[in-house]
């Protein structure tokens, strides 16, 4: 039998269970030769983006809105890896979406990652120190994600290897190019009842292999 499409509500407790683990910081912005989107952010330019990249993005969904409401501090809902090629910048990652095909690793145009209907802010992070070959590396972990048709998560487990969640897919794609950039610390558990391993947002930007890009 063909899977129908995915819940909306059930997507929206998923997420905001997940997302209200973590605090994030506040938005920042790359500064130099941007291009302007009508919804008010702020496309980076090609040259002050690298390859390996962690995008993270301020959400528009009512996801996002329910994660903020129940994490108020939080500023960011979604993450992905950029990939740089060919004269575009690409975003690779993973959400659930409202069907199957929707839920699994994708690699997507940065404009349309942050199209006006699905972002109100961004930062990005470079990771340190600078190192082509193995951002490549990553990226092309994240791509055989896609290629082997990964599916989101929802139980945010990672002992599971043919689904994932979008913070453990640029921890894990990094990770298998030789960088952990959780240093092996996942955090406290937010309560005795959440997982200790999880990949939070939280993790990621306090990583001290990450810097704001500028």
């Amino acid at each position: 039998m063909k899977p129908g499409p995915l819940h909306r509500p059930r997507l929206t407790l998923v997420i905001a269970g997940a997302v209200s683990l973590v605090a994030v910081l506040p938005i920042v912005r790359t500064s130099a030769s941007t291009i302007a989107l009508p919804h008010g952010v702020v496309l980076p330019s090609l040259d002050h983006l690298r390859n390996g990249d962690l995008i993270f993005r301020s959400g528009t969904s009512q996801e996002s809105r329910v994660v903020k409401m129940l994490d108020p501090g939080s500023k960011y809902s979604h993450v992905g890896l950029v990939d740089v090629r060919d004269g575009n910048a690409y975003v690779i990652h993973i959400e659930p979406g409202e069907t199957e095909a929707e839920s699994k690793v994708r690699r997507e145009l940065l404009a349309d990652f942050l199209a006006p209907d699905r972002a109100d802010g961004f930062a990005v992070f470079h990771v340190t120190p600078a190192d082509d070959r193995r951002a490549r590396s990553a990226i092309q972990a994240a791509l055989t994600y896609q290629s082997r048709g990964v599916a989101f998560d929802q139980g945010f487990d990672l002992d599971s290897f043919d689904q994932m969640y979008c913070t453990e897919l640029v921890w894990r794609a990094y990770l298998e190019s030789g960088l952990d950039l959780l240093g092996g610390d996942f955090g406290a558990p937010a309560s005795p009842f959440r997982r200790a391993r999880l990949v939070r947002l939280t993790g990621l930007v306090h990583s001290r292999y990450l810097q704001p890009a500028s």
